[in-house]
Parts: structure tokens; C-alpha cells; sequence
């Protein structure tokens, strides 16, 4: 094994395997120094989102008033999300649309045919795998694939995959939407009655995250996510897929999920939507609670985070961001006011909510969900402005427990 160290800080890389790369080693004020394979070094500004040309990182170093990292190592995704202007954009960046998933699906799950394993025998297997997957989510295994049909907009959904004589795989593809107007239903009587003979395997693919997936569910679609994929594909990248397509397609949606990470390493004033949405979806499943989602109003909307301590209660807890707020559900436009006035009286009387230092919003107003009390300093954060996701965590739960909704 190889040993580097690097000067001044104390850091020693134990492996030359460049799967470890890039690792990051040291960091100065919003700036994190991430090292590559072959001693190569690249400076990342949090804030600018960016990575600069790589040098050799003895060089970077010798800048000075570098501190040896101690950080979460979070280069992979780094690497993943921000810009390079020195790296070409994937071809999936600049093709974004729905149609354009639909077109790598079908052309992806093609290569399961027989035919693929003479033109390409590590991507037919890596074909054969996600089909595979798609089958397990219903339970089902996987027969000798002896043909594939591929049909795209098929009365209206997106992919409708014909596995032999034996199955029908509906693909409803979601980008950055949800399924609405019953159409997973929809979807599925239209193939039942076209194919009554193929066993219906419905999933529910979708790149981005959200909250929840009970409609899916309901209408008896499997979710296949972003992770779902992402594990497939990288599964043929490490067996030696060099297809441009392929990878060009691994690398987009691993920029997705560096996206959603990014709460781990960006300070939180350099938060985007998916920060937000991937600190929601740690959060639901620490607090094992809630839901997420855009927030629209006249403001301009906000990405929330909404639960409740008692359901059948009018009262619930809302992050907007970086404000934490007690809201109250009144649907009668007679009753808001009074229901207002007197929730806001009550609150004021239990010193949790004095101690915890909640205030009265700037401008109370009425309506059918009303803002009572706000908490603006929520969110707890280290010295460089990253949150310290188990110091937040500890405090919506103490909020959550001394806050008395009677």
C-alpha cells in the first residue's frame, strides 16, 4: 500500500485504490480542498458551488492557512454537485424533460433483449438487472428474457415494457412531478384490457425526491427511486460499462443526490430546494413523523416541513425554511379570528414556549391555516454555517415534547 502524507497537516491517505478518490483533507474558511488520484488537488468555495482546476495538492497547501479537516467526508458528492468549468456538462443536463427518460429507459431496458449480449455482454447483463429489480418490487422473479418490446405513450403512460409472452411492465415516468387526476389507475385498466393475458407489473419511477408514495401505493405501483437506479447503474459501471449514454446517465442522477446531500457540507444560507428537501427527508425519518413539499403563496412559496404532536388536534408544527412556526387549521372564516386570538393566549401561558424563545409573528393575519407563534433560530449550526443536524434534531424533539396544544 501506498502512504502519503501531507505536509503540515498530519493526513495520511493509507490506499492508492482510486475508488477512495477524492477525499477531502483540509479546509479554510468557506473553502474545502478535495484530493484526487495521482496527487491531484481541486479547491471547492462552498458558497460559489464551485470547483477550481486541479494542481498538485502539495502546491494548494503551500497557499497556506489550510487546517486539516475533520469534517464528514462528503467529497464523492461534492465532486457530484458542483460546477467544473473545466468538465463537459452531461448530455442529461441539457435534456431534461420527461421524454428524454422515457427515450433511456426503453433504449436502457432494449439491451435485455438476447441481442444485446453479442453487441454488448456487460451492459445486457446490466439491462437484465434492472428488469430484475422492477420484477422483485412485485414479488415476482425475473423468467429467460427471449424478447422485450418497447412502447412509449402508451394511452397515455410513459413506458409499457413486453417482457416474452408472460409480462407487461408499466413505467409511469416522474421527473419533478407527482401522479395526480387518478391516471396510475387509469393507466393500468388501459394495459389490463389491451394485455389481459400479461401479468401487470406497475412502477412508479421517479428521479426526484418526495414526500411520500401512499397514492402509488394505492393504486398497486411499485416506487422505483432515484437510489433504485443509481445502485443498477453503478453496479455495471464497476463491471466495465463504457457506454457514453449510460454513463452520461449515472453521472446526472448522481448530481440529483448530490443535490439532496448537499445540507450535509453547504452552509445553510447557501441552501437550494434540494437541500432543503433532503434535510426534510432526514428529518421524517428521525422524527418519524411528518411530511415535506413546495409551499406556495403570494410570497413566492417556500419548501415546508409540516407534523403534528396529536392529529386530531387543529394545531401543528411547520418549518418554513429557517423558521420553525406554530400554525392552527380554522376553515370557518367566522370562527378564525377568535380561534386565533385564543390559541395565541394559550400558548403565551406555558413558559416551554417563553423559554424556547417563540414570538409573536410580525403580522398575524386570519385564513383556513394561520401562523400563531414563530421560532426564527431553529436551526442549529457549527462555526463555518453547516447545520448540526443532531443538535436540531434534539431541539424539534424537546420543542415537540414541552409545547402543550390543549
Amino acid at each position: 500500500m501506498e502512504k502519503r502524507t501531507c505536509p503540515d497537516l498530519g493526513y495520511a491517505e493509507q490506499t492508492a485504490d482510486r475508488t477512495a478518490y477524492p477525499q477531502v483533507i483540509a479546509d479554510r474558511g468557506d473553502a474545502l480542498l478535495l484530493l484526487y488520484s495521482h496527487d491531484q488537488g481541486r479547491v471547492y468555495i462552498k458558497n460559489e458551488n464551485k470547483l477550481y482546476a486541479a494542481m498538485h495538492y502539495e502546491a494548494i497547501l503551500k497557499s497556506g492557512y489550510w487546517n486539516e479537516y475533520r469534517g464528514e467526508n462528503v467529497a464523492a458528492w461534492i465532486n457530484a454537485y458542483a460546477e467544473k468549468a473545466d468538465e463537459p456538462k452531461s448530455l442529461f443536463q441539457f435534456v431534461t424533460s420527461e421524454l428524454s427518460q422515457d427515450a433511456f429507459l426503453c433504449w436502457f431496458a432494449q439491451w435485455a433483449a438476447p441481442y444485446g449480449k453479442t453487441a454488448d455482454e456487460v451492459l445486457h447483463k446490466c439491462a437484465l438487472l434492472f428488469l430484475e429489480r422492477m420484477f422483485k418490487k412485485h414479488g415476482e422473479v425475473l423468467p429467460e428474457v427471449k424478447s422485450i418490446g418497447m412502447i412509449q405513450q402508451f394511452q397515455g403512460l410513459d413506458v409499457l415494457l413486453l417482457v416474452n409472452d408472460h409480462a407487461a411492465v408499466l413505467i409511469e415516468d416522474k421527473t419533478n412531478t407527482s401522479d395526480h387526476s387518478d391516471q396510475l389507475a387509469r393507466y393500468l385498466e388501459a394495459v389490463q384490457k389491451a394485455y389481459p393475458h400479461r401479468k401487470p407489473l406497475p412502477i412508479y419511477y421517479k428521479l426526484a425526491s418526495q414526500s411520500h408514495y401512499r397514492s402509488c401505493d394505492k393504486a398497486g405501483y411499485a416506487p422505483f427511486l432515484r437510489e433504485d437506479m443509481i445502485d443498477v447503474l453503478n453496479e455495471g459501471k464497476r463491471a466495465g460499462i463504457t457506454n457514453h449514454i449510460f454513463l452520461d446517465y449515472l453521472k446526472r442522477l448522481e448530481e440529483i443526490e448530490a443535490g439532496y446531500q448537499s445540507y450535509r457540507w453547504l452552509p445553510v444560507s447557501a441552501w437550494t430546494s434540494s437541500s432543503w428537501q433532503g434535510f426534510y427527508w432526514l428529518l421524517q425519518r428521525k422524527l418519524q413523523n411528518g411530511n415535506w413539499g413546495y409551499v406556495a403563496n403570494m410570497a413566492g412559496g417556500f419548501e415546508g416541513f409540516w407534523w403534528a404532536k396529536n392529529r386530531n388536534h387543529a394545531c401543528y408544527f411547520q418549518l418554513e425554511q429557517s423558521r420553525l412556526c406554530i400554525k392552527l387549521a380554522e376553515p370557518d372564516p367566522l370562527r378564525q379570528r377568535e380561534a386565533r386570538m385564543k390559541t395565541f393566549a394559550r400558548l403565551l401561558e406555558q413558559p416551554a414556549v417563553k423559554d424556547l424563545s417563540f414570538e409573536k409573528p410580525g403580522r398575524p393575519q386570519n385564513g383556513k391555516t394561520m401562523t400563531i407563534m414563530v421560532k426564527n433560530d431553529y436551526l442549529q449550526t457549527n462555526e463555518d454555517g453547516t447545520v448540526n443536524v443532531e443538535a436540531t434534531i434534539h431541539l424539534l424533539k424537546e420543542v415537540e415534547e414541552k409545547v402543550i396544544f390543549s
